[in-house]
């Protein structure tokens, strides 16, 4: 006994992608008919036989007035394969292919009414198509839902099944035959004009054969009784023209499409429409309209609808079924069925973008470099409708500590997105930071989560790898002098020359630069001074003092050059040292700084062994509350702190744990000495594990500092850019872009909140952008803990009381 076993269908979702194209989807249908040309022999099981159908592939559009989505189908065991041929059609393999579990086709039995398209004409000839002409039919075909009311519904099966390539030879031969002897090979099924024309050529033929023979017997007669009688001429047989014939070659000859139809391959193409609406004429009015869509495809051939009106029930259950009873399906190349198969592209899916799911993310294929786990998790990329952890490299301390960039407007999650990458590198790799806060805020979002940096980042990290320093806690002064480093290096005279270089570049960097009497005293002042800033004073004001460091640093340092300036004039002295002390005065006279910057080394406050060990330092740069900071105590904080933590990482040359350090919208204390020191830290951050990370909303913050702006455009730094409003900002980012975005707009419209473009460097060159989700914000990753009490407690354990302080530096001056 011979069984037919049922197919099981898979069924898939399409999101089209932006990026799609049509003109090589009949290359797409080429690679179908390969794979669907595989067939299942029979099996025995006990006396049964065994059977499965052939293989089918179904493209099924379904239409309502608010939405249009796009399904495929085929049975299970071809799902997997199928999916890589659609995420290999270089076209089509951004789109998304998702599993449809909760596909159903549902029709009303009172309100559907279903049509076919059959062949107007034998197989043989061919539609028309243009592949240069990407949205024909597919726009003419979804305009067909400006047509539809609530309640109205339109689903477009189209089933194909291989035909082998041996009996589609017997078929198209057999009919190439028929027309090259001058008829017109026809589909098979009941043609009434065809019939009345058949009946007219025999009436013509029965007249031609009864006038022949009357011929005939006259001319005998004529032959016996007159000798020599005339040859009769037979007359030509008539024939009537052939209408179909004459249509077809209205165009002189057939098209290049139908001559070339005979050696593609070719389906079996089923196609039924399912129209539903309560009015029986606008059912009518719909399935014309549909029709109407493929009538741009009438060439030799040309797609006519017919509707089902025999068991038409039984025909819509049956597709439910996956079955299509058809006695004579249309055979249709793969070129042909490319057309009927296609996606919108863009401009498509953008005219119907209120009711067409579609997928405009920018994607490409995720670069491997990005995909390995043993990096800083940074996001979620989708890559063909795969979502992918996104991670920053490890492996290569060299690149790892490449500057990065936070770039957009307020409120696409730039802050959360740093938070993360604070947390998840100390937690999983140990990665230290120090964060330098100006904002310091404390609220929280609608959804509870924090959106201050430095008390989510604080809150999120076990306390042994917090360090809080609180400069608002006035209480207490923090030590934040360079001497943290001298007494942690061995060398400390080429320590002191080197500290020497940048803290001169500190205190002559607004507009004193060029003179060079003045930065060769300061020099060698900050070198026998350690870069104690109350000692350089009086270096230059305290003869006594300076005798005494002549003295003690002789045998050390070439002390000449003080000498020569003890024997200089009061008035010559003054204009040396008179541009330094106008900066070093800002710091000492400054009642918010002088504390920090002018007391004794504390060691409590070793900043220099925490960035070793890989503790994430937050330094909150703010004033009592409702003291707000001048703008001048922000700059020479914020450059301070920063050039403080660089020169740590230089002097440490690379040992210990890796550092990012986090600039968080600096132009809110950015100087042209911060700018002319960040190309410096920048150029040398990688060689000694410091890693800039600078967030800020856009270039425009920078007008007054355009140097900033050209040293990160210059740099090679890594870009997290976040969607922002201010679209200059992709102009000139391009360069870094357009390998993925092919102008700024396009790059604008790539990212919604809480997404991003990556455009990172891997292997010394970047890898082509692509856009990642940021991760949830880190409340919701993991459990938050209060431990504001490191704020309170921090400020005490590494600052002094401000009475002692203060106390203490009236001691050091009047010893001079």
């Amino acid at each position: 006994m011979i069984v037919r076993e049922r197919t099981e269908h898979a069924v898939f979702r399409i999101i089209p992608h932006q990026s799609v194209l049509n003109s090589s989807s009949r290359n797409f249908q080429r690679a179908l008919y390969e794979l669907f040309s595989a067939r299942t022999k029979p099996r025995r099981e006990g006396y049964r036989i065994i059977t499965q159908p052939a293989p089918d592939f179904w493209w099924i559009t379904q239409m309502t007035a608010d939405s249009i989505t796009f399904y495929c189908a085929m049975p299970a065991e071809f799902a997997d394969a199928f999916r890589i041929k659609f995420n290999n059609h270089e076209q089509w393999r951004k789109s998304t292919l998702e599993l449809a579990d909760d596909y159903e086709f549902i029709a009303d039995n009172n309100n559907t009414e279903l049509y076919a398209f059959k062949y107007r004409r034998h197989d043989m000839f061919s539609l028309d198509f243009r592949y240069n002409e990407q949205n024909t039919p597919v726009r003419d075909l979804l305009g067909v839902t400006n047509e539809l009311s609530d309640g109205d519904a339109i689903a477009l099966f189209i089933r194909m099944e291989t035909i082998r390539r041996a009996k589609w030879k017997k078929l198209a031969d057999y009919a190439w035959e028929t027309w090259d002897k001058g008829g017109v090979p026809y589909r098979p099924g009941f043609d009434p004009l065809r019939l009345l024309r058949n009946i007219a050529n025999g009436i013509t033929y029965v007249f031609y054969e009864a006038k022949t023979l009357v011929e005939d017997v006259l001319t005998g007669i004529e032959r016996t009784f007159y000798h020599g009688g005339s040859e009769r001429k037979q007359s030509d047989k008539p024939t009537l023209p052939n209408a179909d014939r004459a249509e077809i070659l209205v165009n002189g000859d057939l098209s290049t499409q139908t001559k070339n139809k005979r050696n593609l391959p070719v389906f079996k193409t089923s196609i039924r429409c399912a129209v539903t609406s309560a009015d029986p004429v606008k059912r009518e009015m719909l399935a014309r309209s549909v029709a109407g869509a493929y009538g741009n495809l009438a060439g030799d051939n040309r797609l006519e609808l017919v509707k089902i009106n025999v068991r038409a029930r039984q025909a819509t259950e049956d597709l439910r079924n996956w079955k299509i009873r058809e006695i004579a399906p249309n055979v249709m190349s793969v070129d042909e069925v490319g057309k009927l198969t296609q996606l919108p592209t863009a401009d498509v899916q953008a005219e119907f973008a209120d009711v067409l799911t579609a997928n405009r993310r920018v994607e490409i294929e995720i670069p491997r470099v990005f995909l390995d786990d043993r990096g800083i998790l940074a996001g979620v990329a989708s890559d063909r409708g795969t979502e992918h952890p996104i991670y920053i490299p490890t492996n290569q301390p060299d690149k790892l500590y490449t500057a990065r960039v936070v770039n957009g407007s307020p409120r696409m999650g730039k802050d959360q997105h740093v938070i993360n990458l604070v947390v998840e590198a100390k937690r999983k790799r140990g990665i230290g930071a120090v964060i330098p806060d100006f904002i310091d805020e404390h609220n929280r979002d609608k959804a509870g989560n924090q959106r201050g940096m430095a008390d989510a980042i604080r809150d999120h990290l076990s306390p042994d790898d917090i360090i809080d320093i609180n400069l608002a806690d006035t209480a207490y002064a923090p030590y934040l002098g360079l001497q943290t480093i001298l007494h942690n290096v061995a060398d400390k005279r080429i320590a002191a020359d080197v500290i020497a270089e940048y803290l001169t570049d500190f205190l002559l960097s607004e507009g004193d630069e060029d003179k060079f009497q003045t930065a060769e005293f300061t020099r060698d002042a900050a070198k026998v001074c350690s870069g104690d800033l109350t000692d350089m004073k009086a270096m230059f004001t305290d003869a006594a003092f300076r005798k005494r460091k002549i003295a003690e640093l002789d045998d050390v340092f070439d002390m000449d050059v003080w000498r020569d300036f003890d024997r200089m004039s009061e008035g010559k002295q003054g204009q040396i040292y008179g541009p330094v002390m106008r900066r070093i005065g800002q710091i000492t006279s400054s009642e918010f700084l002088k504390p920090m910057f002018c007391q004794a080394h504390n060691p409590a406050m070793d900043l220099y062994g925490w960035i070793a060990a890989g503790k994430v330092v937050i330094i909150r740069c703010k004033m009592p509350d409702g003291v707000p900071m001048p703008e001048r105590i922000k700059q020479l904080l914020g450059y301070w702190i920063v050039m403080l933590a660089f020169l740590i990482k230089l002097a440490q040359g690379g040992s210990g744990a890796g550092t990012f350090l986090v600039l968080n919208e600096p132009h809110q204390f950015m100087s042209r000495g911060l700018v002319h020191f960040t190309k410096r830290m920048l150029r040398e951050g990688p060689k000694y594990k410091c890693a800039p990370i600078i967030v800020f909303h856009d270039f425009s913050a920078f007008r007054e500092y355009s140097g900033f702006v050209d040293t990160l455009l210059s740099a090679s730094v890594n870009w997290h850019i976040f969607r922002n409003t201010h679209v200059d900002t992709y102009v000139k980012l391009m360069p870094y872009l357009s390998r993925t975005f092919a102008d700024a707009q396009m790059a604008f419209e790539a990212t919604r909140q809480y997404q991003f473009i990556a455009c990172w460097l891997a292997q010394g060159e970047y890898e082509a952008p692509f856009v990642c989700d940021a991760l949830e914000p880190v409340g919701k990753r993991y459990e938050s803990a209060d431990n504001s009490k490191l704020t309170r407690e921090h400020a005490r354990k590494y600052g002094r009381p401000i009475a002692d302080v203060l106390a203490e530096i009236k001691r050091r001056v009047p010893q001079r």
